[in-house]
């Protein structure tokens, strides 16, 4: 074994994984015009005890949206019809949901499915659909510029 080695060897994975990471969210070309496409809109999310934390979220439409979602205390599910999302939830993990936004903008709603208790009914929230040009810094949570 020579020294050093498997250290090189972990640094050299650190960097090829960094520059992918860091490529992942940058804007490709739409295909059909070759114009520069909106990026990834990334939202980070909690779902626990009868609550979305954030409850609104922001895209443009047509944009690719990414929700990183951890289920805290116990298993819920999202549902957003408009985009035919349904997906499970499992208690201490996060879970990666991708849709592409409606192209008509809009407040689409969307809720935990998966019954959690006794707040079941109010674990709601809304995806807002807005004209855009630019999304904003704020990963989603606030209205875009």
């Amino acid at each position: 074994m020579v020294p050093g080695r498997p250290i090189r060897g972990a640094l050299i994975g650190c960097l090829i994984c960094g520059m992918l990471w860091m490529g992942a969210d940058r804007p490709e070309k739409d295909p059909q015009n070759g114009s520069q496409a909106l990026p990834v809109r990334e939202i980070r999310m909690i779902a626990r005890n009868w609550v979305f934390e954030p409850d609104t979220v922001y895209a443009c439409p047509g944009q690719r949206v990414r929700l990183i979602i951890d289920a805290r205390d116990k298993t819920h599910g999202i549902q957003i019809q408009t985009v035919k999302v349904k997906v499970k939830l499992p208690r201490g993990r996060t879970t990666i949901v991708e849709f592409t936004a409606p192209e008509r903008p809009g407040t689409y709603p969307f809720k935990c499915w998966k019954y959690c208790g006794k707040g079941h009914k109010k674990m709601r929230g809304r995806l807002i659909v807005t004209a855009c040009t630019t999304p904003s810094p704020d990963a989603g949570h606030s209205p875009m510029q």
